[in-house]
């Protein structure tokens, strides 16, 4: 909990929570669980502001679910490179969340087939290829 205590006229004291926003150097995650709903986080470093949405639990383990607010700024969260075994691939980084945008560029012009990305989750992403047999390398950038 973050805030003062609010004295309301009739009916006692209460935490000061919703109404103001928690300022913190990082973007929330899903084990940031204790705030309620609609608390807003503001990541200062990178001018973004979210909400928090709603609470999952799956086998016994609760999740935050956290939602940037139209508006913030995008900025680059991170870059990196792979290459295609067999013609696909999954990249985990942490830094991949299901509303990231993530742009692909090949590193070698051998083959001429498109590379596309697919299955945008928290932590991981899969690059393929049309011609389902393409060996290239190529160099991301993750975008939030």
């Amino acid at each position: 909990m973050s805030g003062a205590i609010l004295y309301t006229q009739g009916f006692g004291s209460r935490p000061e929570n919703v109404e103001v926003p928690l300022c913190s150097r990082r973007s929330p995650n899903s084990t940031d669980l204790d705030y309620p709903l609609g608390k807003r986080w503001i990541n200062s470093d990178l001018s973004q502001e979210f909400v928090l949405t709603s609470k999952t639990s799956f086998n016994g383990s609760t999740s935050a679910n956290w939602s940037l607010l139209a508006g913030s700024a995008l900025y680059i969260a991170g870059v990196g490179s792979s290459t295609l075994a067999g013609g696909t691939v999954t990249v985990s980084n942490p830094l991949v969340l299901s509303t990231s945008y993530i742009l692909i560029s090949r590193t070698n012009q051998i083959n001429t087939s498109v590379l596309q990305v697919l299955n945008i989750t928290n932590g991981s992403f899969n690059v393929t290829s049309f011609s389902g047999t393409d060996g290239s390398s190529f160099v991301y950038m993750i975008v939030n």
